[in-house]
C-alpha cells in the first residue's frame, strides 16, 4: 500500500503518462488508451468527492493492450489475477472514478530519449559525457522468472523447510502459491507451477509489443524435466537467492 500511495503522490518517482482527467477519450477509445502506455506501467483508480478526502481505490499493472495484473479484492488472503479493461471498468465505472497511468521513473526521468538529448546538449563536446548518454539507453534488467519466483526464494524457505533441501536447478524450475486458513495461521494447501524457459525468442510486432512464439504452445514444451533425484547431496545447505545469482 505504501508503494501504491507513493506512485500516486510522488511524481518524481512515478511520472504521469496519461489521465482521464485530461482526456476522457482514454476511457472509450481503445487505440488512444493503449497508444502511450507500456507493460509495467501502473494504473491508479481513484475518486474524490467535493470537500472530502481523496481515496485511492485500486491499483493494477499494465501487461499488454487492455490486459492488467491486479488483486481480485481487498484483504490479506485475496489472490492476484489477470483482468481485462472491460473487467476493470465493470468493477470501477469510469463515470465515477478517475484513471491515471503512471510510470516508474529511474533517476527522476522515465523518458530515456529526452534525458539523452539533455545530456548531449550539456556535454556536446565531451566524449565522456557521450559515453554516459549511451549508458542511459541500456534497458533496466529485471530478474529472470526462476530468480524471482523459484522455490529457492528465502521467504518461502522460512515456512517450508523441505524446500531448502531441493537441488538448485529443481528449485528454480517451480514456483509455489500457498493457500492459508482464514486467520492466516495455517497453510492448508500449496499450488506448484512449473517455470518454463523458452528456447525461442519472443516475437515482436511493428509496435514493439511482444508475444510468445508458436513453440510455447506445444504440449512438449510445457513439460518440466526433473532429474532422478530432486534433493541436494548436502541436506544442510540452505538455498538462498544469493546462491542463484552466483557466476557459473
Amino acid at each position: 500500500p505504501f508503494l501504491a500511495w507513493d506512485a500516486f503522490t510522488n511524481p518524481s518517482n512515478f511520472q504521469l503518462v496519461q489521465s482521464s482527467r485530461d482526456d476522457s477519450s482514454l476511457l472509450t477509445d481503445t487505440k488512444i488508451r493503449n497508444k502511450h502506455i507500456s507493460s509495467g506501467d501502473v494504473l491508479l483508480v481513484w475518486h474524490q468527492n467535493e470537500n472530502q478526502l481523496l481515496f485511492l481505490d485500486h491499483v493494477a499493472i499494465v501487461l499488454d493492450n487492455d490486459l492488467y495484473y491486479e488483486k481480485s479484492g481487498s484483504g490479506d488472503h485475496v489472490p492476484f489475477r489477470i483482468n481485462t479493461w472491460d473487467g476493470l471498468a465493470a468493477d470501477f465505472p469510469p463515470a465515477v472514478f478517475n484513471w491515471d497511468w503512471r510510470r516508474f521513473a529511474r533517476d527522476g526521468v522515465y523518458d530515456n530519449k529526452e534525458k539523452k538529448k539533455e545530456k548531449e546538449k550539456e556535454q556536446d563536446s565531451d566524449v565522456a559525457g557521450k559515453e554516459d548518454c549511451n549508458e542511459i539507453d541500456q534497458p533496466y534488467s529485471l530478474p529472470s522468472a526462476p530468480d524471482a519466483f523459484g522455490l529457492q526464494n528465502f521467504a518461502s524457505l522460512e515456512q517450508f523447510d523441505l524446500l531448502s533441501h531441493l537441488r538448485l536447478d529443481v528449485a528454480r524450475s517451480f514456483s509455489m502459491t500457498p493457500q492459508y486458513s482464514e486467520d492466516g495461521s495455517t497453510v492448508e494447501s500449496q499450488t506448484y507451477t512449473a517455470i518454463i524457459e523458452l528456447d525461442h525468442e519472443l516475437v515482436f510486432d511493428e509496435m514493439g509489443r511482444a508475444s510468445l512464439p508458436e513453440s510455447a504452445f506445444l504440449v512438449d514444451s510445457m513439460k518440466p524435466t526433473l532429474p532422478p533425484d530432486i534433493y541436494r547431496d548436502d541436506p544442510e545447505v540452505i538455498i538462498t537467492m544469493k546462491d542463484s545469482t552466483k557466476p557459473r
